[in-house]
Order: structure tokens, then sequence, then C-alpha cells
């Protein structure tokens, strides 16, 4: 389910991994390994805080989603979950090189989800949906110029600026 790709940093291949099992440190998952939280309600929408929630299911990471989405021209259908973004990734499109970089966004746009929602928490820094698209993209951005130069793929998938 998780790709294992050389251009995403390995923390980020562990994150996703973990994300996909419910297994990263949510209040909720906190919760259930006897770890005092003082709620394991959603800080943005008063939902029950776990992986999917955080990462797909928010008001929040929907928004974001949609956003990243438009500007890498894909239509992604809405989820429920962590997996069945990680499987919608895994077979779309015909192109294995637009497929690699759609992976590499997507990894990206949860990580940054990720590191928002604990600025959040740990700063009490709220962000709002704009902040956090350009800051994924300006991420993502760099990480697929690497990868189009070190692996010689051709313009197969334009970001726009």
């Amino acid at each position: 389910m998780v790709s294992w790709r050389k251009e995403i940093p390995i923390k980020v291949i562990g994150f996703v991994w973990k994300a996909a099992q419910g297994r990263i440190a949510s209040d909720a998952a906190l919760s259930c390994r006897g770890v005092p939280v003082t709620s394991t309600a959603c800080g943005r929408c008063g939902c029950l805080e776990d992986a999917d929630h955080i990462l797909v299911a928010c008001p929040f990471a929907a928004q974001v989603r949609d956003q990243i989405s438009q500007w890498c021209g894909v239509r992604l259908p809405p989820f429920n979950d962590v997996k069945s973004v990680l499987e919608f990734v895994k077979h779309w499109g015909r192109c294995p090189k637009q497929r690699r970089i759609l992976n590499l966004v997507i990894y990206g746009m949860m990580w940054g989800l990720w590191i928002f929602r604990n600025e959040r928490v740990f700063k009490t820094r709220n962000i709002s949906v704009d902040w956090a698209r350009d800051d994924i993209r300006s991420t993502v951005c760099f990480s697929v110029l690497i990868v189009v130069f070190y692996f010689r793929i051709p313009d197969v998938f334009v970001l726009p600026p």
C-alpha cells in the first residue's frame, strides 16, 4: 500500500506508513494507549481526532487537498481514510512517471497537514488553508524539481506556478 520511493524522505514514508495503520500520535491514539490527553476532539472542527481525520476527513484537510489537487490538475474523489488516498494514487493514471510525481505530492501534503496540526496543538498557531497550500506547494515543488532532474523525467507533469 505505502510506496517506498527513494525520492521521498524516509521520515515522510515512515509517517505515511504509520498513518495508514492509524498509528500516528493523534489525541485519539494516545488516549487508547493510556496517555492522558485533555481532549480527543479536533481543535478545528470538534470531531474525533485520529489519523484519518487529521489527514483526510477534517474540513481543513479536505480544503487543502482540494486546492492541491486543483494546482496539480488532478481530480481527486472524496476520501474517507488514508488507505483510500494511497490506493487511489497507486492506480491513478496511465503514466508511471506522472503517478510517481503525484505520489510525491500526496505524501508531501500529508506530511504538511501533520506539521500544521502539530503547530496548532503545540504552538497554538492557527494556519489558514491558503498558507498551508502555499507551504505545501513550495516544499513539494522543490522535491519535484529534484526528482525531474535526478531521474531525468521529461515534462510529463507540469505544475503551474
